[in-house]
Order: C-alpha cells, then sequence, then structure tokens
C-alpha cells in the first residue's frame, strides 16, 4: 500500500483512482476478499462500472492466493442468477467473463453452471448464451490441464 501511494502520489485521474481499486482488492486478506466480494455483488452498488470493474480484476488476483479466494468461486454460482437480473449486461457480462473460477475447475461447478443454464427461461437467450460459453470455457480449461499433467 506504501509504495502504491508512493507511486501515485497525488494523482486523481481516473485511471489511477481504478487502479487503486485494484490493487486493493488484489491484496492477499481474507477480511479484504470479503468486503471486495460483498461490494461487487451489491446490486444497489452507486459504483460506476469502471470501479468495479477495478474491483472484480482485483479480486482474483494470482494462484498464490487460491486459498483466499476458493471459498468465492462457489459463491459466484450462487451470486450469478441475481446479478444477471439486476444489473446491466454491461456489468454482468464483466462479472461473469472475470470472476468465472477457471483456475480450479471441478465437475461440481460445470454441473452447477449446466444446471443455472437448464433454469434459464428461454426468453433470457442471451443470459443462456453467456452461460453455454461459460460451461464451454470451463471444459475446455479442464480439458487442457488434464492433457498438460500427462
Amino acid at each position: 500500500m506504501e509504495m502504491m501511494e508512493k507511486l501515485m502520489a497525488d494523482d486523481k485521474t481516473d485511471v489511477a483512482v481504478n487502479h487503486r481499486f485494484m490493487c486493493l482488492a488484489a491484496l492477499p486478506n481474507a477480511e479484504v476478499k470479503a468486503k471486495v466480494w460483498a461490494e461487487i455483488t451489491d446490486v444497489e452498488s452507486t459504483n460506476s462500472v469502471y470501479v468495479q470493474t477495478a474491483k472484480i480484476h482485483g479480486m482474483y488476483n494470482s494462484e498464490s492466493d487460491a486459498d483466499l479466494v476458493t471459498p468465492y468461486f462457489d459463491k459466484f454460482y450462487e451470486e450469478v442468477v441475481r446479478i444477471q437480473k439486476h444489473t446491466s449486461y454491461r456489468f454482468f457480462d464483466i462479472f461473469f467473463n472475470s470472476l468465472l473460477p477457471t483456475m480450479h475447475i471441478t465437475d461440481a461447478h460445470i454441473v452447477k453452471l449446466v444446471s443455472i443454464k437448464a433454469q434459464t427461461p428461454d426468453l433470457e437467450s442471451n443470459f443462456a448464451k453467456m452461460l453455454q460459453d461459460g460451461i464451454e470455457r470451463l471444459l475446455r480449461c479442464k480439458e487442457i490441464r488434464e492433457f498438460a499433467e500427462k
């Protein structure tokens, strides 16, 4: 934090402000991750899409934070429908494509996404397409990892 403040000093530009949010969200701290998750899943948030995006991009920072972010993988599947229904398409697209847990894929996660898609009404074709893309992405990532381990 101290280094970030030295580098950014008094820079109040949108880019600097958003980078601060991203860096704060990326801190390897369980309390920080919980706070950031609450903020990015708050459908009543008054933060701009840019601020929310910065927080989202900091959430799953690196493989070294896997133990801190793994609990949010299941939470992603619990929140995805609510976020889709109560936010803009733009925000949902960022949320879904940035937070879809591709780091540690389990069959249970794929089944959850398939189940959500199966329960999606026909009138929500954009959502269904995004879910299908997510399913295919998880399957490809899983297959590639399995191939690489051989």
